[in-house]
This record gives structure tokens, C-alpha cells and sequence, in this order.
């Protein structure tokens, strides 16, 4: 376990990195995203931000809070439901017509629910989506971008930075059915969670494999029991147990709850810790410890699955956004 005063004393300390550093929070807007752009933003010098996220309301609360918080800092927001694919394609020629390099990409757009499939325009379940489709798009599209940062570091730097964070379930991965991947045919809350966590850490074998990658560290968060608010979003019962989770957890299971300030900063951490720097896959958990294979994925591994789940997320991607079809 890394104590969070080790945490802090190391964000205090992040010159080394240079600065103008890039940071995209897709799923800024709110929660563990939030707070996690809140510290990038703090500890970073001349940082240059961009929160992705739906609300318009939060973004203007947010831009002048950052701001006050560092008045070298450029703030800005893009507007969009990155649950659609397409959607994702075009948030990323934004960011890549204004960037050469981003050095930071967190992912963590997503929410709860207690009902089934719901399914997007773009054919796909919303849950799944954001939670796998979306955010390995956002990889791939950005890879450039990302490689270009490990390469060299930012303006005044010693050490390049290049890192994605995507922030779900490290450590829980366990089999998959590969012959319904999309949850088309048998859609659960428990598979969608499951094929989610599982794929992501799959594909990110495959994309820190391209040469493309080299440098760039693709981590796999499992940030515990984080209260973010998301309660106070969700409708009927599902807004109803999670308010009531908030609540209760913390008094009757301190040990598993994370706040929600320490966990942005947990994940700025990752984001800035030396010892992850090299590029390759790192999974972590709440306490910032690295989480080692368990049973299930070093059987998926050599299984080469990493590989058919990549084929299949790839028929997704030409379906949906270079056909502009339905998938």
C-alpha cells in the first residue's frame, strides 16, 4: 500500500516532467475524472486541459474553479456523449487539429444503472460503450498523440510522460464469451461489467504491443468504493441504493471506501510515477498497489483472447465509424 502522504509529497514534486503538459479528462466533469483533472491541474505547470463531458452547467463551474487553482492553466471544454462512437471520432480531430502531443488521457465516463440493454443509435449497449468501445476508440485514435509525448519530454523537462489511465476494474477480470462480446444474444449487468473490465485490460495488451505504443503506459484502475456524487444523478432505484451506499459504507466499511479527493489524487500519482513510465500494461488498485495477473487473465493471455476480442472491437470500429453503419 502507498500511503497517501507518500502521494502527495510526490505531486508537490512534478517539475521534472516540464511544462505545457496535456492532459484530456474525458469524463471531467464529474467524479473520480473530476477530480483527478482538479489535481492535474494543480500540480502541473502551464498545464493545458481538456475536460470532455456532457454537462455544459458542471463545465462552467468547474473552468474558473481550475483557474483559480492555477492561473497559468488553459481550460477547455468539449461538449459530447462519447457513449456514441462517432461521437468519439470527433472529439479526437478537435484534439488532435489543437495537439501534437497529449501526455495524459484519463478515461472514466460512465454510470449505474438497474436496467437492462440499452441499446445507442449506433447499435450498442450505452453501459458497454462508454465503458469498453468508447475508451479503447479513444486510445487508438490517440495513439499518435501519446507516442509523441513519450518521446520527448515537455518544454524545461528531464523525462518524457505519456500515460492512460482508464478508470474501471483492474483485477476482476474473469472469462468472457467471445461469441457475444457486444451482449447482444445475453445481456447481464454482472457480463456487461465483466466483458468491460476484462476487454479493457485485453486490448490494452494488444494496443501497448503495437510499435506505435512504445513508451506509452496504458493503466488499468480499480479505484474501490469511491463516493462520487453519482447518486445524486441516478433516477429511481438505482439513484435510491446508491444514495443509501454512500451513506451507510463509509461508517460500517471505512477500509474498502476511498474519498473521493484522495482517490484523484491516487490517480494522478499513476499518472506520474516514475516506476510506470516505460510503457507496457500496469493494473492497479485503490491503494495504488499493482495488481499482479490472477488465474483467470493469465488464461485469457495464453489463449491469445486479447486477440479475438481485438478483431472484434476492430469490426466495431469499421462498422460504426468508417462505414458510418449500425453495428
Amino acid at each position: 500500500m502507498v500511503g497517501i502522504s507518500e502521494v502527495r509529497t510526490q505531486l508537490k514534486d512534478l517539475s521534472r516532467y516540464g511544462s505545457g503538459l496535456v492532459g484530456v479528462f474525458v469524463g471531467g466533469t464529474s467524479g473520480i475524472g473530476e477530480t483527478t483533472a482538479r489535481e492535474f491541474v494543480r500540480y502541473t505547470t502551464k498545464p493545458h486541459v481538456y475536460v470532455v463531458g456532457r454537462s455544459q452547467e458542471a463545465a462552467d463551474r468547474l473552468i474558473p474553479e481550475f483557474k483559480s487553482l492555477n492561473a497559468d492553466s488553459n481550460i477547455e471544454f468539449i461538449k459530447s456523449d462519447v457513449s456514441l462512437l462517432r461521437n468519439v471520432d470527433d472529439v479526437c480531430k478537435q484534439l488532435i487539429a489543437k495537439e501534437d502531443k497529449i501526455n495524459l488521457l484519463c478515461l472514466s465516463a460512465g454510470f449505474f444503472t438497474f436496467q437492462g440493454r440499452q441499446e445507442t443509435n449506433e447499435g450498442l449497449d450505452s453501459k458497454l460503450s462508454l465503458h469498453y468501445y468508447s475508451r479503447m476508440r479513444f486510445i487508438q485514435q490517440l495513439l499518435p498523440q501519446l507516442a509523441k509525448a513519450a518521446e520527448t519530454p515537455a518544454e524545461g523537462g528531464k523525462q518524457p510522460m505519456s500515460r492512460v489511465i482508464s478508470v474501471l476494474g483492474a483485477g476482476l477480470e474473469k472469462q468472457i464469451d467471445l461469441s457475444d462480446f457486444d451482449l447482444k444474444k445475453n445481456y447481464s449487468l454482472a457480463r456487461c461489467a465483466n466483458h468491460a473490465q476484462t476487454g479493457t485490460t485485453l486490448a490494452m495488451h494488444v494496443l501497448s504491443s503495437q510499435p506505435e505504443a512504445k513508451g506509452v503506459t496504458l493503466i488499468h484502475s480499480a479505484p474501490g468504493g469511491v463516493n462520487t456524487n453519482i447518486g445524486k444523478r441516478a433516477p429511481g432505484l438505482a439513484g435510491i441504493v446508491l444514495r443509501t451506499a454512500a451513506s451507510v459504507l463509509p461508517i460500517l466499511m471505512p477500509s474498502i471506501m476511498v474519498p473521493i479527493v484522495d482517490s484523484g489524487e491516487r490517480h494522478m500519482y499513476a499518472a506520474t510515477n516514475d516506476e510506470w513510465g516505460n510503457g507496457g500494461v500496469v493494473l492497479l488498485n485503490q491503494k495504488s498497489d499493482v495488481i499482479p495477473n490472477n488465474g483467470a487473465l493469465k488464461e485469457l493471455l495464453k489463449n491469445k483472447t486479447e486477440v479475438k476480442v481485438w478483431e472484434h472491437t476492430q469490426e466495431v470500429f469499421k462498422k460504426i465509424c468508417d462505414e458510418g453503419g449500425k453495428f
